[in-house]
């Protein structure tokens, strides 16, 4: 056998081995079907993406461009834009957008963060949303926003939740009931009995 025969035959062991147990995901272009393994299947390994990669469910190290996971996620993703339609845990760190469908366990940062479900989580990035109920410490440059109750930490140029149990501490502070303190230039709470917009310091207990 020669030697470019017996690498062949190396590789497509590998290749069989990679697709039978999905260990490993290799992958150009997942709209173009371009990738080792089929975009339905799950990946429980490491998944290398060098533009685009799309499965079902990932759990392991998760590396590319732009990953996309239309299940749960469970593992480190590193990449410039990393999408998870349901739910994730771990890390989900990305150049420019991290984004989960579902709940999120774990610590996500990239220039905008978006959570759908609740997150029991470090967020950090300079535009970071919540829409479920958060649970953690958010870090922004710009902006930080939770459409229900946070407990925890906001800080940032501006803060704004429905509820904070915690500390907000940015320029700007927003909420309609807080149980704690904040701190910053313009401070507003919606429920106050007294003052609802104080400078520098409010609070309620």
């Amino acid at each position: 056998m020669t030697k470019t025969s017996l690498l062949l035959t190396l590789a497509a062991c590998a290749t069989v081995a990679a697709r039978a147990d999905n260990v490993f995901q290799f992958g150009l272009f997942a709209p173009g079907d371009m990738q080792l393994i089929n975009s339905s299947a799950d990946i429980k390994g490491v998944r290398l993406d060098i533009i685009w990669g799309e499965n079902k469910n990932v759990s392991g190290l998760d590396l590319g461009f732009v990953n996309s996971t239309t299940g749960n996620f469970a593992g480190v993703g590193l990449g410039l834009v990393n999408t998870v339609d349901h739910n994730a845990k771990g890390l989900q760190w990305s150049a420019l957008y991290s984004s989960t469908g579902g709940d999120f366990t774990g610590w996500q940062s990239a220039i905008f963060n978006h959570i759908q479900g609740d997150a029991g989580v470090i967020q950090t990035g300079l535009v970071n949303f919540t829409e479920g109920k958060f649970r953690g410490f958010q870090l922004a440059g710009l902006y930080n926003h939770s459409a229900k109750a946070v407990t925890g930490l906001q800080i940032g140029l501006v803060n704004n939740a429905e509820s904070v149990k915690g500390l907000q501490l940015g320029l700007v502070n927003l909420t309609e009931d807080l149980k704690g303190l904040q701190i910053g230039l313009a401070n507003y709470i919606e429920s106050a009995d007294k003052a609802k917009f104080l400078p520098f310091v409010n609070w309620k207990f």
